[in-house]
């Protein structure tokens, strides 16, 4: 039963669901550049440099997991929105801040369902120093849908940044130029309890069980033992001897039958008052 709950969700009316199933994960990078990269050229103007340019896309990266972009998003991977849980993760705050970097969505699935669709977007740290480059890591029931969803990302913030530059007319020299570094990278990957895990459980639950079982009937085998050891004294007490005459046994009175050790004294002391004199030696045997 352990071993049936750990690896199924058991719902009414009688409902198994596994909790293991299959996921896509997928990775893609953009870089935060200018028209004139700063990439080969390190004597832009101030402001050009890559520190400066590394702190907008750490801006850029949490306006993509926010609205209106989380929502755009959704709708060019062709997904719901209620399913899609987006983050940013704080590049300063290592792999803690990593680990528990607040969701920002309207959601209605949990990270743990089957359904979700999951956006993680971060920059990286080289040397203490942020890059000017943003990493989507996406989450998805498939490969594919992982792969589509980081892409379009990438794509969404492009034409939001172009848009945005151009409905402020930003010199084309000033704007924030975003590529894309090559396609998103997808793998699938497994999720929830291992069958092996299961197994392992329940060969441990049902090997306590049967030493449970056994110590139980070796309890009651010793108790009901001692309850007759404690009875076989009373029952000598009730029996009657009568002397035997001429080698022949005299009748004698027993007490009513009982089981157990009783019914073994009875028979022995049938035999003695067959055997003649050798009863008076068996009776005064210790």
């Amino acid at each position: 039963m352990a071993a049936v709950l750990i690896s199924y969700r058991v719902g009414l009316p009688t409902k198994f669901e596994s909790r293991s199933h299959t996921v896509g994960l997928a990775t893609a990078t953009a870089l935060i550049d200018t028209p004139s990269s700063q990439v080969v050229d390190l004597g832009g103007e101030t402001g050009n440099d890559p520190s400066s340019l590394a702190s907008r896309a750490s801006l850029l990266a949490s306006l993509m997991t926010t609205s209106p972009l989380r929502e755009e998003i959704a709708k060019q991977a062709g997904i719901s929105p209620t399913t899609l849980i987006a983050s940013s993760i704080d590049p300063a705050g290592g792999a803690a801040a990593a680990a528990a970097a607040p969701a920002v969505s309207g959601a209605v699935v949990t990270a743990k369902d089957p359904r979700a669709n999951i956006l993680k977007v971060s920059i990286p740290n080289i040397q203490s120093s942020q890059v000017p480059i943003i990493v989507v890591n996406t989450q998805a029931p498939d490969a594919a849908g992982a792969a589509k969803l980081a892409n379009e990302a990438i794509v969404v913030l492009k034409a939001h940044v172009t848009a945005l530059a151009a409905s402020q007319q930003v010199p084309g020299a000033r704007r924030i130029v975003v590529t894309q570094l090559g396609p998103a990278q997808a793998e699938s990957a497994r999720r929830g309890p291992s069958p092996l895990i299961s197994a392992i459980i329940f060969v441990f639950v049902f090997l306590i069980g049967c030493a449970v079982i056994l110590t139980v009937l070796w309890l009651r085998g010793a108790w009901e033992t001692a309850a007759e050891d404690e009875q076989m004294p009373a029952e000598l007490a009730e029996v009657e001897w009568l002397p035997v005459n001429n080698g022949e046994p005299a009748p004698i009175q027993e007490a009513p039958a009982r089981k157990g050790r009783a019914s073994e004294v009875r028979r022995r002391t049938s035999s003695a008052t067959r055997g003649g004199d050798g009863a008076r030696d068996w009776m005064s045997a210790p």
